[in-house]
């Protein structure tokens, strides 16, 4: 039986909820994520993400009106009225219940396909009925040059949990996010936005992995970026840094001179800094960008090092576990294999 199947299954009765699980642990463990779909304002649909194939297993609708045809299922004890429409999982709820109907839904894809599993919010706008529903442990949002409401996109985020991952496209201009957003403590953070301060990573983001594209920037912001870290005020959490511009090309020697670099020997190899990625994005790498640099910095805090590259359009700054010291050895330990 397929994903679908199964799922709908499940309803008939607490046994077989029980029986379904029980029998299909190992199936269930091979399942990435599970994940909400909404297209240009709708409701969601849920699909079941399985090697690399997306499988969807129902939809949300609200009605207006009270649903004469269908069924009632209780749904982690509220009930639930669902159709089935084109062998598609149907589930309907009156206007000013989505809150209700959501929350139950998401109770019961946790209890049946259970905590560990990764869930989802994809959207091409932002939805209002998403605000504290704490669905995801990642989430993707699209916020357009007419998006205004400032105020309900920090109460999204003031209400979720510190999500594991957050994708961004950015293109409202210079408006400004709340300073102290939840945004800045994602684990992992992925920005496609027209100016680098919205919202403003390079100086506020308390996770690990940043990988930022922006159209316009200012050096001066790398810099202080840079020096912010040298400084250990602020992203002590920090592994791997990417920002990659689409105006002129970033000016290597100016920053290289004002943040200090020091240099390994150009007679050595360098190092190669690259991690797993926290989480992968659409680009599918499992690991970060690789950093192979003769430059690096030093922070005055922990005396912990960071590789820093500078390649044309992109600015690459990798942490490495070690300390100065040992990663002078390292470097040298190294050159003995090469």
């Amino acid at each position: 039986m397929g994903y679908s199947e199964l799922f709908r299954l499940s309803f008939t009765s607490k046994n077989m909820r029980k029986v379904i699980k029980s029998s299909q642990i190992n199936r269930f463990k091979t399942i990435s994520s599970i994940e909400y779909h909404c297209h240009e304002g709708n409701l969601p649909y849920v699909y079941i993400c399985c090697n690399n194939e997306w499988i969807e297993i129902m939809n949300l609708m609200e009605n207006g009106r009270s649903v004469k045809k269908g069924f009632n299922l209780n749904v982690s004890g509220k009930m639930i009225k669902f159709r089935l429409s084109y062998n598609s999982l149907v589930a309907y709820f009156p206007r000013g219940k989505r809150e209700y109907a959501i929350k139950a839904i998401h109770d019961y894809l946790i209890d049946f396909f259970g905590g560990s599993i990764e869930y989802r919010w994809k959207s091409k706008g932002f939805e209002a009925y998403f605000i504290s529903q704490n669905l995801s442990s990642a989430a993707d949002v699209r916020l357009n040059l007419n998006f205004e409401d400032m105020k309900l996109l920090d109460l999204f985020f003031s209400t979720s949990p510190v999500l594991k991952s957050v994708n961004m496209f950015s293109s409202i201009g210079n408006k400004q996010f709340n300073p102290d957003s939840k945004i800045y403590q994602a684990e992992s953070i992925e920005i496609d936005q027209f100016f680098n301060t919205v919202p403003n990573v390079l100086s506020r983001f308390q996770g690990k992995q940043a990988f930022l594209e922006t159209l316009r920037y200012h050096v001066s912001d790398l810099i202080e970026f840079v020096n912010l870290w040298k400084s250990g005020q602020a992203f002590q959490n920090l592994e791997y840094l990417q920002m990659r511009v689409g105006c002129h090309e970033i000016p290597q020697n100016e920053i290289y001179s004002a943040i200090k670099v020091k240099f390994v020997a150009g007679t050595k190899k360098p190092l190669t800094h690259t991690l797993p990625r926290v989480h992968i994005g659409y680009d599918n790498k499992p690991k970060t960008d690789p950093i192979t640099s003769h430059t690096y910095v030093v922070r005055q805090s922990d005396n912990r090092v960071a590789s820093i590259q500078i390649q044309s359009k992109t600015f690459s700054f990798g942490v490495w576990d070690m300390t100065e010291e040992e990663f002078l050895r390292m470097v040298d330990y190294f050159q003995i294999y090469l």
